[in-house]
């Protein structure tokens, strides 16, 4: 016979019919399905005799609990009197299943496929999600481990290997016991099976990481990877806690000599996979390949030219012009680390990393929120880090990408200088014990850097207040291609006309607004401000060019205040320039940044309020633009009249804008600027 399928369980009623039901649905369905109740006291052995009943193709067993035995050693003893009584020989694989999975209907026919296909795999399985069944799952093991709650055995492999072993974290050992044996094993990513109940947490979820760092004391996992370990799971739910009680779990068997895994052989490998897991930041063993040789990188500097990574979070659209100017400077070598498209921003249309003149290098950035906080973690740049070395490191100056402090001291290890580029902004205000703990984890990761780039003056204030001396800080203005503003703005001032034709809007006084339509851009401030400047006078529209959550919501208030005059523009990526060349000034009702560089290279005066800082250096009252009361409905719709009421000092104030922006804030000074930053060419 092919499939035999082994459950061992547990007072499991809550879920026990539900996986049953999606075994039985399956397309390739097992030829025989033995459920071990291992001395249940709910109805578990109730439900499963009626599938039994029902269904000649499942059995129930039963076996008596023992009150002093650990989670794994019981699963293990389960499964292995099943294994035994049922003569498991006479199949051709063997799968071990928790209790509380849902499969999807092709799971059994997908896996048993990939198998016969490949011969030299001894075990094999999808991976788990705590979501909707269908949703993508970012399995946080190895690539090559398969969870214990669904591994499928060739049978002659797991014969190979003994059977199970009786120990907390068995589903790592016997995988161990494969590879040394010379079977591969491998979960399937694309494969995704609901758990319904969190991976480890069928004690709660801080006793089952607990569980997990007993498990790696009795495996004899590596110090250096348990410490790791528990670093990874801090991250993730119970964050912080699960870490510590990782930790604890593997200290406090220490502490009571709890018998350890005695096989030198399997050990001398498992540590050997944890500490290269470690050097290739959780890639397997057995993907692994010569990345420089297969990408074709120069090494250190066999070019000629200095070799420089760039660190941050996701890849900005408004960025990438930035990174091929630098990257087309003399002497410049330049590689982009980042985490694709930030997701918290809707677009249609993703950044293209195709045809730069940059190198573009996709990580994986994970976002948490600890305490109100976001936290980030970056994976994913290790491989590249060690087998290409880079004489300058350039760290997103957000003090929440906890990464950088590994990037840090791997640059202080290396020889290489590290540089933060910083905001000056926090994301969310928090305050007590984890207020004063981030303060402190800023000035002590800003002892790391060798200088700082700052946005603006604002940053370098920020940073002073952390005990950073502003000498170490250059300001380097973010911007977007002033250059390229200038060469299309005679094409862009006949596209505006048209445009305005086509609106409707010929012999109107246009206000613009660029930006994601999302909560914190605060449009509908802007929408109420522009209501009382309609009842002022006819001859003005408003244009919102976005995109966004919020943009039905805000349709609908425009609606229902029977406000004439607003135009929803929707995304524009490329040719957004026709908007801002056919308005008279721009406003920016709440956070917002590289819209008002924009403005200001088109000659528009701007109207904002405090926002990130960098206004402070650009919106200059009365030369360049006007300063509104946050959130003050009032007094931006005054602001706005005061501006329309004068042809005049709107002319002067978008030329004393365009000069402005230009002189402080071009892409050629934000380029020369960044090189010469603290000795970044130096």
């Amino acid at each position: 016979m092919r499939h035999l399928v082994i459950i061992p369980a547990r007072d499991e009623a809550r879920f026990i019919g539900e996986m049953l039901d999606s075994l039985l649905r399956q397309t390739e369905p097992p030829d025989r399905i033995v459920v071990v109740d291992d001395g249940s006291s709910d109805e578990t052995r109730s439900i499963v005799a009626a599938r039994a009943a029902l269904h000649p193709r499942v059995e129930l067993l039963r076996s008596e609990a023992r009150d002093d035995e650990a989670m794994g050693p019981a699963v293990v003893r389960a499964f292995t009197l099943a294994y035994d009584r049922l003569g498991a020989h006479g199949y051709r694989y063997v799968s071990k299943f928790d209790a509380d999975l849902v499969f999807p209907g092709d799971y059994c026919a997908t896996v048993l496929g990939y198998l016969d296909s490949h011969p030299d795999l001894g075990i094999a399985g999808g991976v788990v999600q705590g979501a909707a069944p269908g949703t993508p799952a970012r399995a946080r093991v190895a690539p090559n481990h398969v969870a214990g709650a669904l591994q499928t055995f060739r049978q002659t492999a797991l014969e190979a290997i003994g059977g199970l072993a009786p120990v907390s974290g068995w589903d790592i050992v016997d995988q161990v016991k494969m590879h040394v044996r010379g079977w591969r094993t491998e979960a399937l990513p694309r494969l995704s099976v609901l758990h319904r109940r969190a991976h480890g947490a069928r004690n709660g979820h801080v006793l089952g990481k607990a569980d997990w760092g007993r498990g790696a004391w009795v495996i004899r996992s590596h110090p250096l990877f348990v410490f790791a370990r528990g670093l990874y799971r801090m991250v993730e739910p119970p964050y912080i806690v699960g870490g510590l009680a990782l930790w604890g779990g593997y200290v406090l068997a220490a502490a009571r000599r709890v018998p350890r895994l005695d096989d030198p052989e399997v050990v001398s490998r498992l540590r050997e996979e944890q500490l290269y897991r470690l050097r290739a930041w959780n890639r397997s063993p057995q993907q692994a390949r010569p990345v420089a040789a297969a990408s074709g990188w120069p090494g250190p500097s066999a070019n000629g030219k200095r070799r420089i990574a760039i660190f941050w979070n996701y890849l900005f659209h408004y960025r990438v012009p930035f990174y091929d100017r630098l990257a087309g400077a003399p002497g410049v070598d330049l590689t982009v680390f980042h985490g694709g498209d930030e997701p918290n921003i809707p677009r249609r249309e993703a950044v293209s990393t195709e045809g730069h003149a940059f190198r573009s290098v996709r990580i994986r950035t994970h976002e948490k929120f600890v305490w109100g906080a976001a936290i980030y973690v970056q994976v994913g740049m290790w491989k590249h880090l060690l087998r290409n070395r880079y004489e300058i490191i350039v760290c997103e100056g957000n003090f929440g990408i906890l990464s950088n402090v590994l990037i840090a001291l791997y640059a202080k290890a290396t020889g290489a200088q590290v540089f933060y580029w910083a905001g000056g902004w926090e994301r969310n205000v928090i305050a007590g014990l984890p207020a004063r703990l981030r303060r402190l984890f800023i000035r002590l990761t800003a002892r790391l850097a060798d200088g700082f780039l700052c946005y603006g003056t604002n940053a370098r204030a920020f940073l002073e207040r952390y005990g950073v001396d502003s000498a170490r800080c250059t300001i380097v203005q973010n911007t977007i291609d002033t250059e390229a503003v200038r060469s299309r703005y005679p094409q862009d001032r006949t596209l505006a006309a048209e445009t305005r034709a086509r609106l409707g809007i010929e012999d109107k006084l246009v206000i613009l607004s660029v930006g994601v339509l999302i909560p914190r851009k605060r449009h509908e401030l802007l929408i109420e401000a522009f209501h009382a400047v309609r009842a002022a006078r006819s001859d003005v529209a408003l244009v919102l060019v976005g995109d966004g959550p919020e943009m039905n919501r805000l349709v609908r208030l425009v609606a229902e205040r029977g406000i004439p005059d607003v135009h929803f523009i929707g995304e524009v990526v490329r040719g957004v320039g026709r908007y801002f060349a056919l308005a008279d000034l721009f406003v920016l009702p709440a956070l917002g940044g590289l819209a008002i560089n924009e403005a200001m290279a088109y000659g528009l005066p701007v109207i904002c309020a405090e926002g990130d800082g960098t206004e402070q250096d650009l919106v200059i009252p009365g030369r360049t633009g006007l300063i509104f009361r946050k959130n003050d409905r009032a007094d931006l719709a005054d602001k706005v009249l005061q501006l329309l009421a004068s042809a005049t000092w709107r002319t002067d104030m978008g030329e004393g804008a365009r000069e402005h922006v230009y002189r402080v804030a071009s892409m050629s000074s934000m380029v020369s600027r960044f090189l010469g930053g603290g000795g970044v060419s130096a």
